[in-house]
C-alpha cells in the first residue's frame, strides 16, 4: 500500500492487516499539516472498532511527535514533508485536541444517519426517529418472530417446525425458530427485489 497520497478525497480499499490505519492516519496527517482545519476533514470506516483506531492512531503519533525525535521524523518521512518538525506537531496535536468534538472520524452508518437527521422532511422521516442499537433491533425482531409464531394453528406450526429442524430434536423450539428465521431475514435484506417476484 502506497504511504502517500495527493490531497483529495481518497478511498482506501485493503485487506485486514495491510496497514490501512497506518495509510489513512498518514493522509488524515497530510491534510492537518497542510493547513486544513480538523472538522474539515471526513473519514469513514465501517466500523466502530476501525473508527476508533483511527482516531487513536492519529493522536498517538502526533503524542509520540511532540515528545520524541524519531517519531517526528517517522512522520516527516511519511508525508514527504521537510517542514514537518516536533514543533509543528505539537501545534497540530493542540489544534486537534481543541477540535475533538468537532472531529469527523466515523461509520458510514453514523455518517448517513448524521445526514438523514439533517434532511429528515426531505427524506420522508419523522422529527422524532432515530436508528435503533443492535440490542433493541434483536428484541424487536425476536418479538416480531414469536408474535407471529404464536398466531400460527397447531397443524402450519409443525410443518413450519418440521421443514427448519429436519427432524432434529432442540431444546428450544422458539429459540430454534428465531435464529433460523432471522438467519432467512438477512438473506431476504441482501437480495435483490427480482428474487423474490415470482
Amino acid at each position: 500500500m502506497s504511504k502517500s497520497t495527493p490531497l483529495k478525497h481518497s478511498v482506501v480499499r485493503a485487506s485486514a492487516g495491510s496497514g490501512k490505519t497506518y495509510c489513512l492516519s498518514t493522509n488524515y496527517l497530510r491534510l492537518l499539516e497542510a493547513g486544513e482545519l480538523p472538522e474539515r476533514i471526513l473519514a469513514v470506516t465501517f466500523t466502530r472498532k476501525a473508527a476508533g483506531e483511527i482516531r487513536a492512531r492519529i493522536f498517538s503519533r502526533l503524542a509520540q511527535a511532540v515528545i520524541n525525535e524519531s517519531a517526528a521524523k517517522e512522520i516527516k518521512d511519511s508525508l514527504s514533508s521537510p517542514s514537518f518538525t516536533q514543533e509543528k506537531a505539537a501545534k497540530l496535536f493542540s489544534r486537534l485536541i481543541c477540535s475533538q468534538h468537532k472531529l469527523a472520524l466515523q461509520t458510514i452508518d453514523s455518517l448517513f444517519a448524521a445526514l438523514a437527521r439533517t434532511f429528515p422532511l426531505e427524506l420522508g422521516l419523522g422529527l422524532n426517529w432515530r436508528t435503533l442499537e443492535d440490542n433493541e433491533d434483536k428484541k424487536l425482531h425476536s418479538h416480531a418472530i414469536a408474535e407471529t409464531i404464536l398466531q400460527l394453528d397447531k397443524q402450519t406450526f409443525s410443518a413450519l417446525y418440521q421443514i427448519f429442524q429436519d427432524g432434529k430434536a432442540t431444546r428450544s423450539v422458539a429459540a430454534s425458530l428465531i435464529s433460523d428465521l432471522e438467519k432467512m431475514y438477512n438473506i431476504y435484506r441482501i437480495a435483490p427485489a427480482s428474487c423474490w417476484s415470482w
